[in-house]
Order: C-alpha cells, then sequence, then structure tokens
C-alpha cells in the first residue's frame, strides 16, 4: 500500500497569512494510483495560491512482531 504524504502552503485568510497544510492521503494499492493522485494535487497547486513544501508517495512498510 503507498500513501501520499504532502505540505501545503495556503493563502487564504483575510490578513493574507499563509495556513500550513499538512496531508495524508491512501491507501493507494499501487505505486501508479498514488503518482495519478499526486499530479492532481500539483495541477490543483499550479491553479491555486499555493505552495507545495513536501509531496511524496511512499510505501508503508509492514513490520513483523517479535
Amino acid at each position: 500500500m503507498f500513501y501520499y504524504i504532502s505540505v501545503i502552503i495556503i493563502t487564504m485568510l483575510p490578513t493574507g497569512e499563509p495556513i500550513k497544510e499538512h496531508s495524508v492521503t491512501g491507501p493507494f494499492p499501487d505505486i501508479v494510483n498514488c503518482m495519478n493522485y499526486e499530479n492532481v494535487i500539483n495541477q490543483i497547486t499550479i491553479e491555486a495560491n499555493t505552495k507545495i513544501l513536501r509531496s511524496e508517495c511512499k510505501e508503508k512498510v509492514k513490520r513483523k512482531a517479535v
């Protein structure tokens, strides 16, 4: 399973002060679906008044019980 992790700066407040939004979205069954979602988010940020600080698809690592 893959998860999309991002940190995005959004300027929405009337004062113009930015908001930092942390997000984890998923799970996605494979890297292709996660990358498609990442591309959609990148396109939205181009069209809006936002800046991406972090944007990546990461695989959740399954840990074995000891």
